[in-house]
């Protein structure tokens, strides 16, 4: 996990900024040894989601 999404700045699923508002996807689950790494995590808004980024990405519209 980047230490942008560790830190709630980037999507969970594909990394983009966060910088115009995201939405709790969850929580990491993570662990070194006694030490409990958990996290939430935030994904994109609807509607404005990583899908739409992808397709801008691929070119598809």
């Amino acid at each position: 996990m980047s230490r942008a999404v560790y830190s709630g700045w980037a999507c969970v699923w594909c990394g983009a900024s966060l910088r115009r508002g995201g939405e709790p996807a969850g929580r990491a689950r993570g662990s070194v040894g006694a030490h409990v790494l958990d996290v939430d995590v935030y994904q994109y808004l609807p509607g404005a989601g990583c899908s739409s980024l992808r397709s801008k990405q691929s070119g598809d519209d």
